[in-house]
């Protein structure tokens, strides 16, 4: 049985890194595509062919990985991980999940960046976090 779970889980996990990892390829390119269109060497060239090139969208990309590989409490991650992937949980089992999914994010260094990088901070009242204050830049 453990390996029938096993052999399901891991082609949903391989596409889940592969679908990571070319979301932070895609924002890299981007990147360095917006890099190239703002130096000096670039911004001198009216090359239609080196403009179509260098087209990319100004934007960023924040890959925030909410999986329980990322829990460092091991007891924890055994009992999400083990939990049946099903539309009825248990309160508690919810409740848990919820948890657990706070602590991976607020723990992500790729969330983190994205909260510098917007100006926010995560406001808490009562060890809960009650709401994000956005300053805009």
């Amino acid at each position: 049985m453990s390996l029938l779970i096993q052999a399901s889980g891991v082609p949903i996990d391989h596409y889940s890194y592969e679908a990571v990892e070319l979301l932070k390829d895609t924002q890299a390119r981007w990147q360095s595509l917006r890099r190239l269109r703002q130096s000096a060497a670039f911004a001198r060239s009216k090359d239609p062919a080196i403009a179509d090139e260098l087209r990319g969208p100004d934007v960023d990309i924040y890959a925030i990985d909410v999986s329980f590989a990322a829990l460092k409490d091991k007891a924890e991650f055994e009992y999400l991980n083990g939990l049946p992937t099903t539309f009825v949980l248990p309160e508690e089992a919810v409740d848990r999940l919820r948890a657990a999914a706070g602590t991976i994010i607020l723990a992500s260094p790729e969330f983190q960046r994205l909260m510098k990088d917007v100006g926010a901070k995560i406001v808490r009242s009562d060890n809960l976090i009650s709401r994000i204050n956005c300053e805009t830049k």
